[in-house]
């Protein structure tokens, strides 16, 4: 993608209720498959009232979201001198690390034992420094009491690992049970 060619997200309005009324707030649509968590985020963040489009805006700037969301890190400030700290040093990482890559999609490695089941990485730092819980719905159905004893002890890494190895396995047993034995 050259340096002319930016991305561009459409803005559309939706009602929300806020304190028994309806407001229009504008959220970011995806125009092609990559920013699913910035847009989430930012979706999150308008939803709240914490973010703010001009609601003359047909679309957005992929840097003009960015920019907005590191204002937000910038002017978040904590009481506890320590948790603020931390709370900076959080935002430094995810500054220098992770939001020049949102634009690609993030890699979160999910756990099958609930909802809220990830392995921690710099990546989703993204989403605790805008204190936002991440969930997903990738679960083991507990019916299937033997793939669910299996499955819900491991995160999604893991399992492609286990299953690209059991594959392999299996072509090795075949090739070995197709070679034709040999005489002495």
């Amino acid at each position: 993608m050259s340096a002319n060619d930016e991305t561009v997200f459409r803005v559309k309005h939706i009602v929300v209720i806020r304190d028994n009324h309806k407001t229009l707030v504008p959220i970011i649509l995806q125009s092609a498959n990559g920013p699913c968590p910035l847009i989430a985020i930012v979706n999150i963040l308008l939803i709240q009232g914490k973010l703010q489009i001009h609601q003359d805006y047909a679309e957005i700037s992929y840097n003009e979201l960015v920019t907005q969301l590191t204002d937000r890190l910038f002017r978040t400030r904590y009481n506890d001198p320590e948790y603020q700290l931390n709370f900076e040093r959080n935002v430094a990482d995810v500054l220098e690390s992770v939001l020049p890559c949102v634009k690609d999609g993030l890699d979160l490695n999910i756990g099958f034992s609930g909802i809220g089941s990830f392995e921690y990485t710099r990546q989703l730092a993204l989403f605790d420094v805008f204190n936002i819980t991440l969930y997903h719905g990738w679960l083991p159905d507990k019916q299937d009491k033997k793939t669910y004893d299996i499955v819900s002890k491991l995160k999604y890494n893991e399992l492609v690992e286990l299953v690209t190895n059991m594959q392999i396995l299996r072509m090795e047993r075949k090739l070995k049970s197709n070679k034709p034995s040999s005489s002495s």
